[in-house]
Order: structure tokens, then sequence, then C-alpha cells
């Protein structure tokens, strides 16, 4: 007999397995700059040539026309990179120039195929694009290729540990030699999992492409990022988020400024959700304190010599754990990017500096320093260190580089949003604190083979839309009839704890299950 537990309010949305064959691309002015021909190239930035950020993008050419590698720009060729583009992926970038672009990524392996089709699906009604599905496997490769999905695998002859290209072998993309199954539950070689992961944004930053990074177990709302993240991409009016995808409205040439909140982050290297829990706490962006990460779940990397130069570093951590004989699931890549991304706030002098950095690279935006006198503008910080933006056997001048938090009421975790419910709190309309995203952490349930928790707590909140019919018309529903919990019980409770406290819901969950 199958029990199924089945939220008061649900509605089943259904997953369009076209859903990214009709997706057009907008693209932005600018040259693209990295390792393209030579994968040993030093990263250079380019000045941006006057007025470019605001130019209208170039008439993309024709996606019917771009069926031969002769006719695809240098960067998407297969022996341009170590990534191999599938088709659907050809069709969405080629009519792109990468420089100035945001590219929504995510990378997974077939293990989380309901959690990719959930992640897609997602997307799509936020339409974000152009996106980018990072495969590590060839199961994964098979189903994005055959429901016309963008995506890209590391080239087989690729091995991840040194970066250089070996003789190359028998399968048709980079597999894997450990038995991956739930990443951060398994036992299996973690390092591997997190080379193949920096790889991709290695190449991705490197061809001139922001990446914006987001986990599978994150749904995405709406796609208002870039009031948090961008002062050169166009955000969505109401009218553009009710167009249809064919209606080939074009953003890019609207920029708008973030929010006062973000001017500052908005020109930070590498932007950092966190598993913060106080909102007040938060107001300013500080790095969270003890006991609360930075959480890699949803993360922006701006292509600058600054991201490239913190993800060498995180790779290098990985690198540096192997053959150790105490790993376990507690050292995964986001401990280690914990380690890495580490810095002081920037202060009078050191923000003379930056504007002096972003004025050289051409990024410079002076109204982000302009006084806010009504509003907390998030902070910024810089890098402890100078780090080489290149692989180890280049040399080249070490930078630092720059980092922010991304608010938690936008940028929801699993408490924040089952639990502190801020979709709900008192301004929660407002561009600053309108929920984009929302991730499943703080979940239980899960086990080594699959994140049973995430997915029923999604269900839960209407956030799931993979499930299938049958799932609704078989097996046998329990209702409880009644309080599961006296109301002095949670009187006593919630004098105890704050209302973003763990400990609250823990112990208000106890007697439901014991009622149950």
């Amino acid at each position: 007999m199958r029990v199924s537990h089945v939220a008061a309010t649900f509605f089943l949305v259904g997953l369009p397995f076209s859903l990214y064959r009709a997706l057009n691309s907008v693209s932005s002015a600018g040259i693209s700059y990295g390792r393209l021909h030579d994968q040993h190239a030093i990263i250079q930035e380019v000045l941006p040539s006057q007025g470019e950020a605001a130019a209208p993008p170039p008439a993309a050419k024709p996606a019917a026309t771009l069926t031969a590698d002769s006719e695809l720009p240098r960067w998407l060729h297969p022996d341009a990179s170590a990534l191999m583009y599938n088709q659907a992926a050809r069709m969405e970038l080629a009519p792109i120039t990468p420089r100035g672009t945001t590219l929504h990524f995510t990378f997974g392996s077939s293990v989380m195929m309901d959690f990719v089709k959930n992640w897609l699906h997602f997307v799509k009604l936020a339409k974000l694009h152009p996106i980018l599905v990072g495969a590590a496997d060839h199961s994964l490769v098979s189903f994005c290729d055959a429901e016309s999905v963008p995506s890209a695998a590391i080239i087989p002859e690729l091995d991840v540990w040194t970066y250089t290209r070996r003789p190359k072998p028998k399968g048709a993309v980079y597999e894997m030699r450990s038995e991956w199954k739930y990443f951060r539950h398994h036992n299996s070689d973690f390092l591997e999992m997190g080379l193949v992961k920096v790889a991709f944004l290695w190449e991705l930053l490197s061809t001139g492409f922001h990446v914006l990074i987001s986990d599978l177990d994150v749904v995405w709302l709406n796609g208002h990022w870039q009031r948090w993240m961008s002062w050169t991409e166009g955000a969505r009016t109401n009218a553009d988020t009710n167009a249809d995808i064919d209606s080939h409205v074009d953003t890019a040439s609207r920029p708008t400024p973030p929010v006062p909140e973000a001017f500052r982050i908005a020109l930070a290297d590498i932007l950092v959700t966190t598993d913060e829990l106080d909102h007040e706490r938060d107001r300013n962006g500080g790095r969270p304190g003890a006991g609360t990460d930075l959480n890699t779940g949803v993360v922006y990397f701006r292509a600058t010599l600054g991201s490239l130069a913190l993800v060498q570093e995180w790779r290098k951590a990985m690198l540096r754990q192997k053959d150790r004989k105490d790993l376990n699931e507690n050292v995964n890549d986001q401990s280690l990017f914990n380690q890495v991304v580490r810095g002081s706030p920037i202060g009078d002098r050191e923000t003379q500096e930056w504007i002096a950095e972003l004025n050289e690279t051409g990024r410079m935006v002076a109204r982000a320093f302009e006084p806010q006198p009504s509003k907390v503008v998030r902070m910024v910080f810089r890098s402890s260190r100078a780090l080489p933006p290149c692989l180890p056997n280049v040399e080249c001048r070490p930078v630092h580089f720059t980092f922010g938090t991304l608010p938690m009421r936008p940028f929801t975790g699993g408490h924040t949003w089952f639990n502190q419910n801020v979709q709900h709190m008192e301004g929660h309309e407002r561009p600053e604190f309108e929920p984009v995203t929302v991730h499943f952490t703080f979940q239980f349930g899960d086990t080594g083979d699959y994140p049973h928790g995430k997915r029923q707590r999604a269900r839960e909140a209407a956030l799931w839309a993979v499930d299938p019919p049958e799932y609704f018309t078989e097996g046998i529903f329990v209702a409880i009839d009644g309080p599961t919990y006296e109301r002095e019980e949670m009187e006593a409770v919630y004098a105890r704890f704050p209302e973003w406290s763990p400990q609250r819901h823990m112990f208000m969950d106890a007697p439901q299950r014991q009622a149950i």
C-alpha cells in the first residue's frame, strides 16, 4: 500500500518536453575574451568602446541558417574549448556575443533527472535565457539532445585533475570514474564532481559569459535577478514578463539600474547566497556569522579576472584534498568555497582602489558610489590575497577578487521560505524584498540515493512540476482531523525561540509527528 501525503493547496503543472525548441536569445554588444584558440592563453580584460553598454544588440543571424560548423562562431567549434555543445545549445548561443551576456547555467547528472526537469520548467516560466545545462554523464546528454535542451559536456579527453588533454577515450563525453549518486550524501569521490563543475565555469567565463549558476534544487520564481546583480542587463517589465516566449522581446537594449541596496554588489566579481536566517542581521550584506555558510546554490560569476582567479583557487582547494583518508560528506565543493572566499569589507581607502580598477576595465558606474541616505547599501568584500587568474602552468599577474552576498529574502532557502514565510512578510511585494528563488535547503528525509525530503517539501509548496498523473490518482490518501498541537504548546515554543530559529520549527514539528 502506498501512502501519499498531499498539501492542502497544490496545483499540478505539467512539463512540456519540447520546452526549449522555441527559445530565443538576446545578445549584447562587445567582444569576447578568454581561452579560445589556445587553451593556455592568458586572459585579459578588454576596455569596452564608448557607449558599448547602451548600444542595441546586433541583429541575430536566423537560427535556421546556423547548421554547419563553418558558420558557427569560433568559440562554439569543437576544438575551441573543453566543452562539447549539443545542437540545441549551438542554436541557442550562436547568435549571441558572449561578452556582456549572462548565461543561466545548472549542472548535474541523470541521477537527478527529476530535478533537471523541474529546474527547466521553472526557468521557462521565469523566461530566463540563454540557458545551458552542464551534463556530467551520457544519460543526461541524451535527454537534453532528445528534448532540444541546450546542453554541454566536458570533452572526454580532458583530464580535470591536471587540466591537460589526454588521448581521446572511447566515450562520447567525459564520464566520471566514481559511482556518483546523490552528491551531498554519497561516499564517492566528490572531488571529481567538483572539478568537473569548476571546469564548466572556467570554460564559460573564459569565453566571456557572465555565469549565473543555480543548483538543480533551486526554483526560479521570476526573472528579476538583474535588480541585484547587474547594471548593464535589462530587467523585464511587466509587459515583457507576460509576453510570449516567441515574441522577440528586446530586453538587453533597456538596461535598468539595480535596486539601491545592490548598487555596489552589482559591480562585484562574485555574488553568492547564504544560509543566513535573520533578515535584520542580513540587511547590510555582511558575511554570515559563525555556523552560517555561504551557499553555492545560487552564485553569479562576472566575466572578470577576479572571477577567474577565484575559480582557479577553488579548483586548487579541491586538488589539495586528493588522497586524504578522512574525507566525508562535510568536505565538499561548498565547504571549500567557504574556505576560499574570504576577505574584508571594502573601506574608504580600498574603495578608491576599487574605483580605479573599475575605471581601468571600463566597468565603472559613478552612480553606484553616490550616497544613499535612506537605504542600507549591501557591503562588498575584497579577497585577502591576490590570486593568479590562470592555470598553474601559465604565468599571469595575481589579482584580488571582490564579492558580496545576496539577500536572504529575495534569494530564499528552505527555512526562510517554508518556515519563516518570507513570501508573506511585510513588504514582500516591494522590489528589494520580492522573492526571486527558492533553494530547498534545511530539509530532512534525503538519502544517499535521492533527495526525497527536498522533493516532498517542494510538492507541498506547489514548487514541483514533474509528478506523473498516477501520483494523484493511485494509492490511499490519509488526512488528520483535528489539531495536532495545543495552543499552549505553540505559545511556549514561540516565546522560547525567535522566528528565524530552526529550533522553533523543530519543537513545533515534534508534537505533530507524535500525533501522526
